[in-house]
């Protein structure tokens, strides 16, 4: 037996994590190929912010998943736009009135307006998830990412 940083190794043995991490890619390649069938990756790529490295960024339990049937994203596209625009709206007038109108700028009123401003930062998150349910999935890839960890950031700071 020789010793191999700090224990002791069989000439003929094979190492346990190594085999597990090979096995664990080729697994992974395997689920990513059935995502590719089931999932419309093609279009995706046509918009030109997706690249297959994504998906080796995505969790292998998600790989393993059947997309949902289109009327459920446009469903759910709609419904957002329709909640997005009238938060928006809301929460402008909220903030407007209090700029405006000194007679509202009273301590209560002051939690009202940072709530008003915290909900508009998390409604510019809905239009990355919009886009990416009216094209069935997520098209934009690393971007989709980037960008909303900067925005779950920018309204961090706004607290």
């Amino acid at each position: 037996m020789k010793r191999v940083g700090g224990k002791c190794k069989h000439p003929n043995s094979v190492d346990i994590v190594e085999t597990t991490a090979l096995s664990v890619s080729d697994n992974k390649l395997a689920l990513i190929a059935k995502f590719i069938e089931r999932w419309p990756v093609e279009r995706w790529r046509s918009l030109g912010l997706f690249s297959d490295d994504y998906l080796l960024r995505i969790n292998s339990h998600w790989l393993e998943f059947p997309p949902p049937d289109s009327w459920i994203q446009y469903t759910l596209g709609s419904t957002y736009v329709l909640l997005a625009g009238t938060g928006a709206f809301g929460n402008v007038l909220v903030l407007l009135m209090y700029i405006r109108c000194r007679s509202l700028r009273t301590p209560g009123n002051i939690l009202v307006a940072n709530l008003a401003l915290s909900d508009f930062l998390m409604l510019a998150k809905t239009p990355i998830f919009i886009f990416n349910s009216f094209n069935l999935g997520p098209a934009l890839g690393k971007t989709d990412g980037i960008a909303l960890s900067s925005l779950r950031k920018i309204n961090e700071f706004s607290r």
